[in-house]
Protein backbone atom coordinates (compact mmCIF):
# COMPACT_ATOMS: atom_id res chain seq x y z
CA UNK A 1 0.00 0.00 0.00
CA UNK A 2 1.46 3.29 -0.67
CA UNK A 3 1.64 6.43 1.30
CA UNK A 4 -1.14 8.28 -0.50
CA UNK A 5 -3.52 4.72 -0.57
CA UNK A 6 -6.37 4.92 2.28
CA UNK A 7 -6.14 2.07 4.91
CA UNK A 8 -8.37 -0.03 5.49
CA UNK A 9 -9.64 1.75 8.34
CA UNK A 10 -9.80 5.07 6.38
CA UNK A 11 -11.88 3.44 3.79
CA UNK A 12 -14.13 2.21 6.51
CA UNK A 13 -14.65 5.26 7.81
CA UNK A 14 -15.39 7.06 4.14
CA UNK A 15 -17.99 4.66 3.58
CA UNK A 16 -15.17 2.96 0.43
CA UNK A 17 -14.95 -0.53 2.52
CA UNK A 18 -17.31 -2.89 4.89
CA UNK A 19 -16.10 -4.37 7.84
CA UNK A 20 -16.22 -7.84 5.94
CA UNK A 21 -13.94 -6.51 3.84
CA UNK A 22 -10.95 -6.76 6.45
CA UNK A 23 -10.17 -10.41 5.58
CA UNK A 24 -9.14 -9.06 2.09
CA UNK A 25 -6.69 -6.50 3.23
CA UNK A 26 -5.62 -9.20 5.98
CA UNK A 27 -4.62 -11.65 2.99
CA UNK A 28 -3.12 -8.70 1.02
CA UNK A 29 -0.49 -7.53 3.85
CA UNK A 30 0.52 -11.52 3.46
CA UNK A 31 0.90 -11.29 0.11
CA UNK A 32 3.66 -8.38 0.84
CA UNK A 33 1.23 -5.29 -0.53
CA UNK A 34 2.22 -2.15 1.34
CA UNK A 35 5.58 -1.22 2.46
CA UNK A 36 8.22 -3.96 3.07
CA UNK A 37 8.65 -3.18 6.79
CA UNK A 38 4.71 -2.35 8.21
CA UNK A 39 2.89 -4.24 10.43
CA UNK A 40 -0.49 -5.61 10.14
CA UNK A 41 -1.35 -2.83 12.20
CA UNK A 42 -0.06 -0.05 10.23
CA UNK A 43 -1.38 -1.68 7.03
CA UNK A 44 -4.91 -1.58 7.92
CA UNK A 45 -4.14 1.13 9.95
CA UNK A 46 -4.90 0.50 13.10
CA UNK A 47 -3.27 1.96 16.74
CA UNK A 48 -1.61 -0.37 18.92
CA UNK A 49 -3.96 -0.53 21.05
CA UNK A 50 -7.01 -0.79 18.41
CA UNK A 51 -5.06 -3.85 16.87
CA UNK A 52 -4.57 -5.72 20.41
CA UNK A 53 -8.48 -5.26 20.94
CA UNK A 54 -9.45 -6.53 17.54
CA UNK A 55 -6.04 -9.21 17.23
CA UNK A 56 -8.12 -10.38 20.17
CA UNK A 57 -11.69 -9.81 19.90
CA UNK A 58 -12.17 -9.25 16.22
CA UNK A 59 -15.82 -8.72 16.66
CA UNK A 60 -15.18 -5.82 18.41
CA UNK A 61 -14.19 -3.94 14.66
CA UNK A 62 -17.24 -2.21 14.73
CA UNK A 63 -16.47 -0.73 18.45
CA UNK A 64 -13.27 0.46 17.96
CA UNK A 65 -13.87 1.83 14.02
CA UNK A 66 -16.88 4.11 16.00
CA UNK A 67 -14.11 5.36 18.90
CA UNK A 68 -12.24 6.12 15.56
CA UNK A 69 -14.89 7.89 14.08
CA UNK A 70 -15.99 9.71 17.43
CA UNK A 71 -12.77 11.08 17.95
CA UNK A 72 -11.25 9.01 20.72
CA UNK A 73 -8.73 6.49 22.19
CA UNK A 74 -10.11 3.39 23.28
CA UNK A 75 -8.46 3.89 26.39
CA UNK A 76 -9.40 7.86 27.25
CA UNK A 77 -13.32 7.03 26.36
CA UNK A 78 -14.99 8.73 28.63
CA UNK A 79 -18.47 7.12 28.22
CA UNK A 80 -18.18 3.77 26.77
CA UNK A 81 -21.60 2.53 27.29
CA UNK A 82 -22.43 5.42 24.81
CA UNK A 83 -19.54 4.78 22.28
CA UNK A 84 -20.37 0.52 23.01
CA UNK A 85 -24.59 1.22 22.23
CA UNK A 86 -23.79 2.95 18.54
CA UNK A 87 -21.26 0.16 17.58
CA UNK A 88 -22.97 -2.72 18.78
CA UNK A 89 -25.81 -2.11 16.44
CA UNK A 90 -24.43 -3.97 13.89
CA UNK A 91 -23.79 -7.21 16.25
CA UNK A 92 -25.98 -9.62 17.56
CA UNK A 93 -27.45 -9.33 20.81
CA UNK A 94 -25.46 -12.32 21.96
CA UNK A 95 -22.05 -10.92 20.29
CA UNK A 96 -22.40 -7.43 21.87
CA UNK A 97 -23.08 -9.09 25.38
CA UNK A 98 -20.13 -11.30 25.26
CA UNK A 99 -18.03 -7.96 23.92
CA UNK A 100 -19.28 -5.99 26.92
CA UNK A 101 -18.55 -8.91 29.42
CA UNK A 102 -15.50 -9.12 27.81
CA UNK A 103 -14.26 -5.91 27.84
CA UNK A 104 -15.46 -5.81 31.58
CA UNK A 105 -13.38 -8.71 32.54
CA UNK A 106 -10.34 -7.40 30.96
CA UNK A 107 -10.70 -3.83 32.45
CA UNK A 108 -11.09 -1.88 29.03
CA UNK A 109 -14.68 -0.68 30.30
CA UNK A 110 -16.11 0.05 33.54
CA UNK A 111 -17.98 -2.75 35.67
Amino acid sequence: MSKTESTFVQKCLAGEALLDDIDDYVHLWHEGAGAPDASLADFLGFTDEEYKLWAEKPNSLPFILNARKSGIRLSEAGDYAKTYRIAARGLSSEDAEELTQWLRQTGRIPS
